[in-house]
């Protein structure tokens, strides 16, 4: 029961920690976004991201750091769009031969 008090606590310290970074959005270094990136796309949890979006003093930094680094589609991510759409023209193809 400890460990999971202390595994609570340290994800909630870590959610404060990225609260007061969008909390200074603009004002945020490239380490800093990687940082909040990183925390977004491999830590957080669907209540992490839900708590972080009800705050009204960090709601318009979010919105902004998501729509800016979050929401948009990377290269990987179009090149994987692009297979994934070849592969599916190649397989229609060769049904309809």
């Amino acid at each position: 029961m400890n460990d999971e008090q202390d595994r609570a606590a340290a994800r909630a310290e870590r959610r404060a920690r990225m609260e007061r970074l969008l909390e200074n959005y603009t004002n945020l270094d490239i380490d800093e976004k990687s940082e909040l990136i990183r925390w977004l796309r491999r830590e957080a949890t669907a209540l992490d991201i839900a708590l972080l979006s009800s705050i009204d003093p960090i709601r318009e930094g979010y919105r902004a750091f998501r729509a800016e680094h979050i929401d948009r589609f990377s290269w990987r991510d179009i090149i994987r769009i692009s297979i994934l759409l070849s592969l599916i023209g190649a397989f229609v193809a060769a049904i309809f031969r």
